[in-house]
């Protein structure tokens, strides 16, 4: 049964990078994107590398290895959309930033 994790604070996670987190021993990525939070894999759908090294731009997390965009709210890939990363349900609770896994 998916539960809430504290993760991080809200003001840790930088506006065009990707914050790195781990939740119940996975990888996962919180982004900012004008003044919204979100919550990905760490993992890209293509070829399992990490996005962690990332960057967050129009509202989509840029992987590194292959310059695909996914979105932040719906994890669709703006080049293959058969393959969706991960999106998480989050919170924020006053300061603290807490993803549902």
């Amino acid at each position: 049964m998916p539960t809430f994790h504290r993760v991080c604070l809200v003001s840790e996670v930088p506006e065009h990078l990707p914050r790195h987190v781990h939740v119940d021993g996975m990888g996962v990525l919180i982004c900012r994107h004008k003044g919204g939070l979100f919550a990905l894999t760490e993992l890209c759908p293509h070829k399992q590398e990490s996005m962690r090294y990332g960057v967050v731009m129009d509202g989509k997390l840029i992987c590194p290895s292959h310059t695909y965009g996914f979105d932040l709210s719906t994890g669709r890939c703006d080049k293959r959309r058969q393959a969706p990363a991960q999106t998480y349900p989050l919170e924020v609770r006053g300061e603290e930033v807490w993803v549902e896994v």
